[in-house]
């Protein structure tokens, strides 16, 4: 249900000043919940890329050591 068809929905009925006051704060309630919801999961979203971009240069970093330790390594085995 949208925040229209329930507002609708308690203009159509009759309630009382205390059940249309429970009502709208169920609606901010809500609606807060649903902003809350997206905001975290655009923030997981930034981690999760940012996670992704900042991998590749640590993978690199510690294939150049690899490559420096094995051509040290074969260098020394030389007469």
């Amino acid at each position: 249900m949208t925040e229209e068809t329930i507002g609708s929905l308690i203009i159509d009925m009759e309630v009382t000043t205390e059940e249309r006051r429970h009502a709208k704060e169920e609606e901010r309630r809500y609606a807060s919940d649903k902003q809350y919801r997206a905001e975290l999961r655009a923030e997981l979203q930034r981690h999760s890329a940012r996670g992704q971009k900042s991998s590749l240069p640590w993978m690199l970093g510690i294939g150049l050591v690899l490559a420096g330790a094995v051509v040290s390594f074969v260098e020394h085995l030389r007469p």
